[in-house]
């Protein structure tokens, strides 16, 4: 174990060291945590970088040697440890990759900071600047953290990325319980793990493609079709899902009457090799698509304008929940989105500002608007 006395870190990289730091860890009540990989020619990220901190420690991990990493696995699901991430989604992401199991339970700073009054998806060196006003470096954002061995200049930086976390998460729970508004965090971050966000969804596939909303109902269900293909085509050969086929190959595929191997030869942008490794599927995904009843079509996404009615409501809903994130100090875009008041306005009633603390501090207003 490398301990680093200027910084005050250790860096693991022995099975000894790693239990040790994890059996202290065990005794505390929080436990931060951020991760560095890389993801550039993968469908999956490559875990590169652990970093936890404690009241006491500070350790960077090193997953790519020959640790076994179930000591600190057993941690991320022990009930009683309070896991601390700043805008954890993608930490959470690798690490149900590699553990298998969704961290929790969780404290998001970056959703802490808006809840408390600052600004909303505020990144974390902006965060640490507004609070300490120290100025974070920036030299490492796009390093290799696959490389070994990593260079001081890296370490310091993987270090910063917990050093403040910690002071940042001890004054946000302050602040939380000051202003009465520790449950609407709990509430957030629940919805941050759940299941659902971690296990393919056909629906936000399809909104994931660029230009689908462009597309009859018809070509957007072939377009699913194609893209939950693609994902697991992606995910079996670890690559990038549009270095499968690009998503102008998904509308282009969508809007031809494609049925043999001669006829893919007549798409722009598929290129002969995809056609040679993937011909047959993507033939077979599009007998699937047009087959389809209609009751099996996606619902419908679409750019279309709203009826000037609906329009007009939404407008009204957002100066009702502007004046009430002046009233609690808070950015009107944490009640909704423009998509989600859309969604609302048009009968939906899956809506977080139908939810919990959003409900509460604004259900009565919106249900009026919806009313008239």
């Amino acid at each position: 174990m490398t301990k680093d006395s200027a910084q005050n870190f250790l860096y693991i990289q022995q099975q000894a060291e790693l239990e040790a730091f994890c059996n202290e860890a065990a005794t505390q009540d929080w436990l931060v945590l951020d991760t560095e990989f890389m993801r550039v020619k993968n469908y999956y990220p490559k875990l590169c970088l652990i970093q936890a901190a404690t009241r006491h420690h500070i350790a960077c991990i090193d997953p790519l040697g020959s640790l076994d990493l179930s000591p600190f696995y057993a941690l991320l699901m022990h009930p009683k440890i309070l896991k601390v991430f700043h805008a954890a989604g993608q930490d959470l992401e690798v690490l149900h990759r590699y553990s298998g199991e969704i961290p929790q339970p969780l404290f998001d700073t970056q959703i802490a900071s808006a809840l408390t009054g600052q600004r909303d998806q505020i990144g974390y060196a902006a965060l640490v600047l507004d609070m300490f006003g120290i100025q974070l470096a920036k030299s490492q954002t796009r390093t290799d953290w696959s490389a070994r061995p990593l260079s001081p200049a890296q370490l310091a930086y993987a270090v910063d990325d917990v050093r403040y976390l910690r002071q940042i998460f001890l004054q946000q729970t302050d602040d939380l319980e000051r202003l009465d508004r520790r449950a609407w965090l709990d509430e957030e971050c629940a919805a941050l793990i759940q299941p659902e966000n971690f296990s393919l969804q056909p629906d936000k596939l399809l909104a994931k493609v660029k230009g689908a909303r462009n597309l009859s109902s018809r070509e957007q269900a072939i377009v699913q079709q194609l893209a939950v293909w693609r994902e697991s085509q992606a995910q079996q050969k670890d690559l990038p899902r549009k270095w499968v086929i690009s998503d102008t190959t998904l509308l282009e595929l969508a809007q031809s009457n494609a049925s043999n191997v001669a006829d893919l030869s007549k798409i722009p942008s598929l290129t002969p090799r995809q056609t040679g490794a993937f011909g047959p599927a993507i033939l077979q995904q599009l007998s699937i698509a047009r087959s389809l009843p209609k009751s099996a079509w996606p619902k419908h996404i679409t750019t279309g304008s709203l009826p000037s009615a609906q329009s007009q409501k939404i407008k009204q809903i957002q100066k009702s929940l502007r004046d009430i994130g002046e009233q609690y100090q808070l950015n009107p875009t944490l009640f909704s989105s423009r998509k989600e008041l859309e969604r609302l306005v048009q009968g939906e009633t899956n809506i977080r500002l139908l939810k919990g603390w959003r409900y509460q501090l604004a259900g009565q207003v919106i249900q009026q608007h919806l009313a008239i």
